[in-house]
């Protein structure tokens, strides 16, 4: 019986037989392996995980992904000013200038911002799902163009 250590330090005793997974111990059977005699975890995921391919996400996904939050940060940052500004306006009662329109002149420009703000948030979403459709399509080996060995055949 050997102790098996993980992430978080000894998490366990494992013997070689199936029994021991039923013994209380976070470590399941199937993700141990045996070489040489010892008994240890296994740190990769099985084949058959999802997860298993996040090595093979094309470097266009991952800059798509980034470029995305981005947007959407900061359209979230110009709509969330926008709200702030319309609301001292209200609470102020108008504009502090000089200008006879200047509380109406001041509203549309936070009015602008807004909107501004949910046009990123818009299309971040949009760059977002085909930063998505691109880690789709290397994962599945989709090809745009046809195969080289592709023939038209006409209609008899």
């Amino acid at each position: 019986m050997l102790a098996v250590e993980g992430r978080l330090g000894v998490v366990g005793n494992v013997t070689g037989d199936p029994a021991g997974s039923q013994s209380g111990d976070p470590v399941s059977h199937h993700a141990r392996t045996q070489t040489d005699g010892l008994t240890a975890t296994s740190e990769r995921r099985p084949a058959s995980h999802p997860m298993s391919n996040r090595r093979n996400i094309p470097r266009l996904a991952n800059i798509a992904d980034l470029l995305g939050v981005t947007l959407l940060v900061i359209g979230a940052g110009c709509y969330l000013r926008a709200y702030m500004g319309m609301s001292a306006l209200r609470a102020n009662g108008g504009s502090t200038g000089k200008a006879r329109f200047a509380g109406i002149a001041e509203f549309d420009r936070y009015y602008q911002l807004s909107r501004f703000g949910l046009l990123l948030g818009a299309v971040a979403v949009l760059v977002l799902i085909a930063g998505a459709v691109v880690t789709w399509r290397a994962r599945r080996g989709v090809s745009t163009t046809l195969p080289a060995t592709a023939e038209v055949v006409a209609g008899s």
